[in-house]
């Protein structure tokens, strides 16, 4: 059955169990920033801006050479960005990680615009490479300022011992992994399940290296910008949706998907989808994901720092940008990573860096846009990229730079969940449709479902919004949620659809008390709870201390968003008086 709740917008794409790098991170980061907008990053000077040249990735021939990439398919996947010299701060946003005694200092170098495709490590494994037979020379890879940085024959016996292992390990989880064995759509997603020695090794063919940790970030923080996202402009802006970062999804997302969140020097996705390895070794009880660790551990961080890189042996690399499961507030550019040289995960994958930004002679012939073609899902007005427009906003509305019409101005508060107050306008994402097999994942906010006249479109003109919200916020932990959110819920979302009703399964904590829940808890609870309509995860950390006592079981009039009925608890049968609530409001008369 289809949800009578509009979504805002696609966020995730293909069949995914969520990957969860970091479980425990909402016990480290509890508070939330401003929803102030940025302004996008100025664009890269074109001096800085170049296809590889004669990298084997990017060959215009030969295994995996639609090399298309970015939010319009029309940049090209193997584009690098020139990076300027200049010195930071490293690991300071001047808010959550405010310390600034661990300054750095970097040469010019570029760095990759994306993340390391399907599609390019297609080419590197129809080569022969990436296995023992094949490991790169000793000394391959290295930054050519810091000596022994390069390819260590020891670590041969760490790579696969043919390709018919290196592609079975390349699955490393049956749902998440992009890696399959014949080129197809997904060449566009980023590579993941890489070990730290595989992505060395991918970059030492390609004619790069791995960026050392300091680079990384300095790329990320736009240099002595610092900035506290990757796209924060001015520095200090903090917004944050799913227009700048693929994150709170059950599976990674096209590379360059994310327009709006590119950083100073062009790169996108450096917040979110893959965690990127870089070659500083480290201590991983420092670090995340060990319990107890500090969110800007210093340890590690080399002093003075020009063109330096931590390499004492200790088993461990660091990671850098955090990955698609996790929620917003791990999308700053402070945030560090430690992950066991050998681990293979389906959050882990590369971009390769490279002494300096060089030019080729010619440009693949597989990028060549396509002829056009009006753009308009997703996009309810504004233009087609096309030359056309896609139509207009009901009422008159003013279109926004992302193709989508104003919602109603949200009511007023009093804010709250107990009854009687304006709910607050919850930042959510969600699976929508039962017929999406619970894998797609769509940005919702409750302002999408205020409906003052009771009968509004939504914003994408797609569907109605709903006249009332039996919001029923859940934790896995509880057995009696799990009994409610199955057959009962699924029951009254069944009957009340057609009247104009919405039932929503708001995941908040997790198998655990006062965990927050995250992508992969959401997936696991719509299956094993049996949910037939919408379910959701807090995008921020903002319901939990609202709700106050899990679960519980709130009815919204949308004409006006406030809580008409509150349940301390799950709804136990059909002539509970939440439900009578719910009905009352259903057949209340519209406004003229």
């Amino acid at each position: 059955m289809t949800s009578s709740i509009p979504a805002r917008r696609r966020a995730g794409v293909g069949a995914a169990l969520a990957g969860v790098a970091l479980a425990a991170l909402a016990a480290y980061v509890v508070s939330t920033r401003g929803r102030s907008r940025p302004a996008p990053a100025p664009p890269a000077s074109s001096a800085h801006t170049a296809p590889l040249a004669d990298a084997p990735s990017c060959a215009t021939t030969g295994v995996g050479t639609d090399r298309r990439c970015g939010a319009g398919g029309d940049a090209d996947c193997c584009e690098q960005r020139g990076v300027p010299a200049g010195t930071f701060k490293r690991s300071f946003d001047g808010d959550r990680c405010g310390d600034p005694a661990h300054p750095a200092t970097v040469s010019a170098f570029a760095l990759d615009r994306f993340e390391v495709t399907v599609g390019r490590f297609r080419a590197f494994v129809a080569a022969g490479k990436g296995t023992r037979a094949s490991a790169p020379a000793a000394g391959a890879g290295a930054h050519p300022k810091i000596p022994g940085s390069g390819w260590d024959p020891a670590w041969d016996a760490k790579l696969p011992e043919s390709r018919a292992v290196l592609e079975a390990r390349l699955q490393c989880n049956p749902v998440t992994a992009t890696w399959t064995s014949q080129p197809t759509e997904g060449d566009r997603f980023p590579i993941n399940c890489l070990t730290f020695y595989e992505a060395f090794a991918f970059c030492a063919w390609d004619g790069g290296r791995l960026p050392t940790e300091a680079e990384w970030n300095y790329a990320a923080a736009g240099g002595d910008e610092q900035r506290v996202y990757a796209w924060s402009s001015p520095p200090a802006a903090t917004g944050i949706d799913q227009r700048y970062a693929a994150f709170g999804q059950p599976h990674a997302q096209p590379v360059g998907a994310r327009a709006r969140g590119a950083a100073r020097w062009g790169q996108e996705d450096m917040s979110g989808n893959v965690w990127e390895w870089t070659i500083d070794t480290a201590d991983p009880k420092h670090f995340l994901p060990t319990q107890g660790a500090s969110l800007c551990p210093s340890s590690g961080y080399l002093s003075p720092c020009v063109d330096c890189a931590q390499s004492a042996p200790t088993g461990a690399r660091i990671t850098r940008g955090s990955g698609y499961g996790l929620p917003a507030q791990a999308m700053l550019v402070s945030l560090r990573r430690a992950a066991p040289e050998d681990a293979r995960f389906h959050v882990f994958g590369v971009r390769c860096a490279r002494d300096a930004a060089t030019p080729s002679a010619h440009r693949p012939a597989a990028i060549h846009p396509p002829a056009c073609v009006p753009r308009c899902a997703g996009r309810p007005c504004g233009p087609d990229g096309c030359g056309g427009v896609c139509g207009s906003c009901p009422g008159g509305g003013a279109c926004d730079g992302a193709g989508t019409c104003p919602p109603p101005p949200y009511p007023g508060g009093p804010y709250g969940c107990d009854k009687g107050a304006t709910i607050p306008d919850f930042d959510l994402a969600a699976f929508m449709t039962p017929e999406s097999n619970w894998t797609t994942m769509e940005q919702l906010k409750l302002s999408d479902l205020y409906n003052p006249s009771g009968d509004a479109p939504s914003t994408d003109g797609a569907a109605p919004r709903p006249r009332a919200l039996l919001l029923h916020a859940a934790t896995a932990w509880s057995d009696e949620a799990k009994a409610a959110a199955g057959a009962l819920l699924g029951s009254v979302f069944k009957e009340s659809a057609a009247r104009g009703g919405a039932v929503l399964s708001l995941l908040v904590e997790g198998e655990r008390r006062g965990q927050q829940a995250d992508s992969y808890n959401i997936v696991m609870w719509t299956r094993r709870a049996a949910v037939t309509y919408p379910a959701a995860m807090d995008l921020g950390t903002t319901v939990a201390p609202c709700v106050r006592d899990l679960p519980a079981t709130l009815v919204v009039d949308t004409r006006t968003m406030r809580v008409v009925e509150h349940l301390a608890g799950s709804p136990v049968a059909r002539n509970d008086a939440i439900f009578q609530a719910y009905g009352a409001l259903l057949a209340a008369p519209r406004r003229p």
